[in-house]
């Protein structure tokens, strides 16, 4: 309750600038229609690419009306990701398992990040927490809802990525749940491990 107190406090300002600047009640922002174009359009690959902002700009700046061209924008350029992803279902689910791969990739997918010592740091950081994550995931299904927390954002960021573009930045809220159930599968381990030298122990 405390959160979403403060969440309301600190996001009633920009609502209330919203509302006075475009008629109408704006969560978070207008660029979703932006962001969703990006992920859904002939030419995505998955990978952020925004340089066809300013041609959605420049065909609506010469139309008249009433509406803020803010809007007019975010509206064309979510309709137009919609219709797109509509006619061609086949390419859209491609791309949502080009960009699947690209969140939990291994190492990064950027060229300029792909030499071989920074794709092993990456590699030899990662790939063990998450396999640890895993594990500790699926041995703590049937704990409830305390466990479920940790991997849950896991699958949130994951479906909202296969949808918008995608890059390994975007799993790093998802990792700190990951870490804690890797660190319980570890800490599992270490208990039985000390456990059974006792029982060695024994007289």
């Amino acid at each position: 309750m405390a959160v979403i107190i403060g969440l309301v406090v600190v996001m009633a300002p920009w609502w209330v600038r919203n509302y006075f600047v475009v008629g109408r009640f704006v969560p978070t922002t207008l660029q979703v229609g932006a962001s969703l174009y990006d992920g859904l359009n002939p030419r995505a690959t998955g990978a952020s690419d925004m340089r066809f902002v300013e041609r959605f700009r420049e065909a609506e700046r010469g139309q008249a009306s009433d509406v803020p061209l803010e809007v007019r924008l975010n509206d064309q350029m979510r309709q137009a990701a919609l219709d797109w992803a509509a006619a061609h279902p086949g390419s859209a689910l491609r791309l949502a398992g080009v960009k699947l791969v690209r969140m939990w990739n291994i190492w990064p997918n950027e060229p300029a990040f792909r030499a071989w010592p920074v794709r092993l740091a990456v590699c030899l950081t990662y790939v063990p927490v998450l396999v640890l994550g895993v594990w500790g995931a699926a041995m703590t299904i049937r704990r409830g809802w305390p466990y479920w927390l940790c991997w849950l954002p896991a699958v949130y960021f994951t479906a909202l990525h296969v949808v918008f573009v995608s890059s390994i930045r975007y799993r790093q809220p998802a990792m700190f749940g990951l870490m804690i159930l890797a660190a319980g599968v570890v800490a599992e381990r270490f208990q039985r491990h000390e456990s059974g030298k006792s029982s060695d122990h024994k007289p």
